[in-house]
């Protein structure tokens, strides 16, 4: 278009007023066009590389500033320092396009760049020596649409060697044509006072198969004649491995197990005795039984190694005191490799084990267990007995052994019966809670009583020797409709559950109410309804929906009163 600007403005402030130029646009022969002729040429490449004031021409009223389309483009990848497209002129070549991409990397390979470009409707490509390029002063042609790909120089390092093993400073070395084995181990710091020397190897890959061979030496020799031989010299990627002397050794062991402090695997030695062992094992635990010390061994070792005959083993059984004092026959017990040594623990011996008793007990607090076989009331006894507050159907025991839980009680049993299997056998961690007298009575679910539910309950006193249906007809106006009554049950403020039963399967008989129980009465779920030979299953999923949530609301009543 045609554009107004100042006078003291360039042809570069026009292309800008014009927005630049589009996608297709030559930004290498911009031409102005003055009075009919073309009085300049623009190369944007030029002022860019060496922006001087001889690209930044100024204009005049008139003045036509023309855009042509691009000739050539070329697109330059890989190892340059600006990969991009860039434009080339008819007189330019491959090593204009290089100068304009910034040059090469440090790593590029420049003897082998790749230069692909169609020919005959087929992409051809050519390998260049870019190296050889620059020395000959030759072109290299390029056409619209070629593309130049320079590559990466491998990255592993060729000129070293690998030495591993008992050296001082294992590692990559370099290496030149006449580096020799000793000259890499002296440069390591030498060997370490574990090194084998006898026999050392170098492991060698063939550049054409990749075929391993091994060249050994005597590390003692190469080091102090470097003119022998053996004193091989190195190739790239050789690995020199220096053997240690543990390699060649067995790791003999003795095991130690049972009531020691630090049990497990200890290295023999000669000389290692019994009492050495249990001084590395940290000595006797408390429970250890002096008397039951056993050394199980494999019985003529060397000549079962010499010979491969069977091993056998036997046991011998030490006494000691837990001091690790023993008499002088043991004394000089010494172990042979693979001994294993066993410490038995005292059968009767058990650390302190506490049960703790809460509520309404004259002396509340934790205690510790006589035995293996004390009893509910052996302990409720050494407390001072229960208070007059004590409620008796109310007694909850948490067993947190195996993580039982809750365990019901029935006290009253217990007392009358002492022998019985209500009065229990206390455990470590055992938790028994006494609550105070409750005289009342809870009833929830399925009752008349004016906004209850199975959430929320109605509490009654408390009339000895009455059952259920007593409570639900003086105190809730009876069943509902859809009360399933033969399912009534009773909850024990033990956590005891009692369950309806029926005489002749008619007549229910509701179960007896203790103080502190609690009514639960469940909502009644309809039969199948069968129809010519077919099931309403949507019927039956509902009904069995309807079982599980009375069922469910049973459990969240007993976890609750729980």
């Amino acid at each position: 278009g045609t554009y107004s600007i100042p006078a003291i403005n360039s042809a570069f402030n026009a292309l800008v007023a014009a927005k630049g130029v589009d996608s297709l646009a030559s930004i290498r022969t911009i031409k102005i066009k003055r009075d009919g002729k073309i009085v300049k040429t623009i190369d944007l490449y030029n002022f860019l590389i060496h922006p001087t004031n001889n690209e930044d021409y100024f204009l005049r009223d008139n003045d036509y500033i023309i855009v042509s389309s691009y000739n050539q483009r070329i697109d330059v990848k890989g190892e340059v320092k600006r990969p991009m497209i860039y434009e080339l002129l008819e007189s330019e070549s491959l090593i204009d396009a290089i100068k304009f991409a910034g040059g090469f990397k440090a790593k590029a390979f420049t003897k082998s760049i790749k230069v692909k470009h169609y020919q005959n409707n087929k992409l051809m490509m050519v390998d260049v020596n870019y190296d050889e390029l620059l020395a000959s002063k030759a072109t290299l042609k390029l056409n619209d649409g070629d593309e130049i790909v320079v590559g990466a120089i491998e990255s592993e390092v060729i000129n070293k060697v690998n030495l591993i093993g008992a050296v001082r400073v294992s590692g990559d070395y370099e290496i030149d044509e006449k580096t020799t084995v000793s000259d890499v181990l002296k440069r390591a710091g030498g060997i370490l006072y574990s090194s084998y020397i006898p026999k050392a190897y170098i492991t060698r890959i063939s550049k054409v198969d990749l075929h391993k061979s091994y060249l050994k030496f005597n590390v003692d020799s190469v080091l102090n004649f470097p003119n022998i031989k053996s004193n091989h010299i190195l190739q790239p990627l050789d690995v020199i491995e220096v053997f240690s002397k543990h390699r060649f050794e067995d790791s003999i062991q003795i095991r130690i197990n049972g009531s020691v402090r630090k049990p497990g695997l200890y290295t023999f030695g000669s000389g290692f005795t019994l009492k050495d062992a249990l001084y590395f094992a940290g000595g006797l635990k408390p429970e250890a039984a002096g008397n039951r010390i056993e050394v199980a061994r494999i019985i003529n070792l060397s000549e079962t190694n010499k010979n491969g005959v069977p091993s056998k083993t036997e046991i011998k059984t030490i006494q000691i005191n837990t001091d690790l004092s023993i008499d002088e026959a043991s004394e000089k017990f010494e172990l042979q490799p693979y001994d294993e040594i066993f410490v038995r623990q005292i059968p009767e011996f058990e650390y302190l084990q506490d049960v703790y008793l809460t509520g309404e007990i004259k002396y509340p607090g934790a205690y510790s267990l006589l035995s293996k076989n004390e009893r509910l009331l052996d302990v409720v006894k050494r407390a001072g007995g229960m208070l007059p507050s004590a409620f008796h159907k109310g007694i909850t025991l948490i067993r947190r052994e195996k993580k039982l839980g809750f365990v019901v009680v029935d006290i009253d049993k217990a007392i009358r019966r002492p022998n019985s299997q209500f009065n229990y056998f206390l455990r470590k961690g055992d938790s028994i809670k006494f609550d105070k007298i409750n005289e009342l009575v809870s009833i929830t679910g399925m009752v008349q009583f004016n906004g209850l539910d199975s959430t929320t309950q109605v509490n009654v006193p408390y009339f000895a020797g009455k059952r259920a249906g007593f409570y639900i007809k003086n105190f809730v106006g009876g069943f509902k409709k859809d009360a399933l009554r033969r399912k009534t049950v009773v909850l024990d403020a033990s956590g005891r559950i009692r369950s309806t039963r029926k005489i002749l399967g008619i007549v229910n008989i509701y179960p007896k109410v203790n103080m502190g129980s609690k009514i639960i009465v469940p909502k009644k779920y309809d039969k199948i309804v069968v129809q010519n030979q077919s099931i309403d299953w949507n019927r039956v999923i509902e009904n069995a929906t309807l079982k599980i949530t009375a069922v469910l609301t049973i459990i969240v009543l007993a976890q609750r009163i729980k």
